[in-house]
C-alpha cells in the first residue's frame, strides 16, 4: 500500500501544504501553517493570536516552527 504524503494540522486535522522550510542541525524540514488554528504569541509585553505554524522532522515528530522544539498543541476552546 502506498504511504500518504498528505499532512494534516495536528489541532483541527484539516489538510495543509508546506509554506516554507526550516533548517535544523543540517536537516531541511518542511514548515506548515494552519490559518484556521491559532496559538498565543507574546511580543513586547503584548499577546497576539497567530496562525499555528509547525515543522515535521524526519521521524514525523511535530516541531514548533519558531523554536524547533516539540510543539505543545494548545487545547481547543470550550464551546459551552
Amino acid at each position: 500500500m502506498k504511504k500518504s504524503n498528505e499532512v494534516h494540522c495536528p489541532k483541527c486535522r484539516q489538510p495543509i501544504v508546506a509554506s516554507g522550510e526550516l533548517a535544523i542541525d543540517g536537516h531541511t524540514l518542511a514548515v506548515y501553517q494552519c490559518d484556521t488554528c491559532t496559538k498565543p504569541w507574546q511580543f513586547d509585553g503584548d499577546t497576539f493570536d497567530v496562525a499555528l505554524t509547525f515543522a515535521l522532522d524526519q521521524d514525523g515528530q511535530i516541531l514548533d516552527g519558531e523554536t524547533g522544539l516539540p510543539l505543545a498543541i494548545p487545547p481547543k476552546p470550550s464551546t459551552n
